[in-house]
């Protein structure tokens, strides 16, 4: 794994709840979705938002079998607990009541 990778996945077994964005910087979606996950992140100071760029982080992507962008996993205590493909900004915000 590289720097970027293992800092990623230190935060993905340390936090309570994370909710990290899986994302390709030229992904149309993504950037769209990028400016709702920081209104979110500001809403729930609680969860912690953690954005992976595929391209930067392949091993991050391969570790957690990421197959479309954007993703986001929902972890609790080190556990992926809920896998959201396509994610919308109304779909985070339910997992994020769901597994708070």
């Amino acid at each position: 794994m590289g720097a970027n990778d293992a800092t990623h996945l230190s935060l993905v077994l340390t936090r309570t709840v994370l909710s990290p964005s899986v994302f390709v910087c030229r992904c149309g979606p993504c950037k769209r979705l990028k400016p709702q996950l920081v209104q979110l992140s500001e809403e729930h100071v609680d969860t912690v938002f953690v954005l992976v760029d595929v391209d930067a982080c392949k091993d991050v992507s391969r570790a957690n079998s990421i197959t479309c962008m954007p993703t986001v996993k929902a972890f609790r205590d080190g556990a992926c607990v809920e896998t959201l493909q396509g994610a919308t900004a109304a779909s985070i915000a339910q997992a994020i009541k769901k597994h708070a």
